[in-house]
């Protein structure tokens, strides 16, 4: 794993095909496309502009929503999301994960699995059945590796599953890719 106290700086080296995305060595959060998350100069990170933002519909926020009860792994993950250039909202349990969700859509979920009051699964699905929520894109980042786990998430609609311990450029090239997707999603003339 990286050196937390160390810049990150992605490289664009997926080691995996479903998770192989455009981010250059030299791009920072300095540097990051507008077309992702264009910010409203005159607020703060967290108050794009919906029309703006190429992100869920009626969304105001166009940021990662962190779900990681391990409050070191939350802000690692954290730290490397926003040193990418992603604002970052962080919670450790699931209903304040689908309270935060509600209240603010976000553009993209990173969300853990084993959770002390609701698995990830659980999430997923409610998730899913919100119709402010049901397109965000999930990535579910959990200890769980065998088979029938990644099936789970399938079927209650995660768009993609990594494990741990997890590749920081691995977690934020997955990002960029659904991140990429869901900006061209919002350009296409059939949306």
């Amino acid at each position: 794993m990286a050196d937390p106290s160390q810049p990150f700086k992605p490289t664009g080296s997926a080691t995996d095909a479903t998770t192989t995305g455009n981010l250059d060595s030299d791009r920072n959060r300095d540097t990051m496309p507008h077309s992702v998350f264009p910010i409203d100069a005159d607020a703060d990170t967290h108050t794009a502009v919906a029309d703006q933002s190429h992100g869920v519909a009626g969304t105001r926020f166009n940021d990662v929503l962190v779900v990681e009860d391990d409050p070191e792994i939350n802000e690692l993950i954290g730290a490397y999301v926003e040193l990418a250039g992603y604002p970052c909202r962080r919670v450790g349990r699931g209903e304040d994960a689908l309270s935060a969700a509600h209240d603010h859509p976000p553009s993209l979920i990173v969300l853990d699995v084993m959770l002390p009051d609701l698995d990830g699964f659980e999430i997923c699905r409610r998730i899913r059945s919100d119709p402010r929520t049901a397109g965000v894109p999930i990535v579910m980042l959990t200890a769980l590796d065998q088979e029938e786990m990644r099936h789970r998430a399938t079927q209650c609609g995660a768009n993609d599953y990594l494990t741990k311990p997890f590749d920081p450029e691995r977690l934020l090239d997955t990002i960029q890719q659904r991140m990429n997707g869901r900006a061209a999603d919002h350009r296409s003339p059939n949306h």
